[in-house]
């Protein structure tokens, strides 16, 4: 069975076509949607705000508040198009393991899902 939206780890593997970065020492950048809450990680900054679920695969993510860490110039470049993935995120699709955030057909981002430990 596919993998639930809500409740599980959703580790960051692609953001606009390109493989996500991992600064070294940090947490991987990564998504957890609970309760109406969502809570993750840029790779850089800790992320919180909210999202909403609707029908047929409809998602709003945001808006979000995050830490205002300073990293890498590659880093801080993911941050923007992350957080700019989930203002335009409209829909979402799980396929599997996997995780899309879709504005149209348009894919914005995609993610794994782990398991917690």
């Amino acid at each position: 069975p596919p993998a639930p939206l809500e409740n599980t780890y959703w580790k960051l593997i692609e953001i606009r076509g390109q493989p996500a970065r991992v600064q070294p020492g940090e947490r991987e950048a990564y998504l957890l949607l609970l309760d109406g809450r969502a809570s993750g990680s840029s790779g850089c900054n800790k992320l919180m705000g909210r999202y909403a679920p609707g029908e047929r695969g409809t998602l709003s993510v945001g808006p979000l508040a995050s830490t205002r860490m300073a990293c890498t110039p590659e880093m801080m470049a993911q941050e923007s198009a992350l957080l700019d993935a989930y203002a335009r995120t409209r829909a979402c699709r799980i396929d599997g393991e996997s995780l899309l955030l879709l504005e149209g057909e348009t894919v914005l981002a995609r993610f794994a899902a782990r398991d917690f430990k």
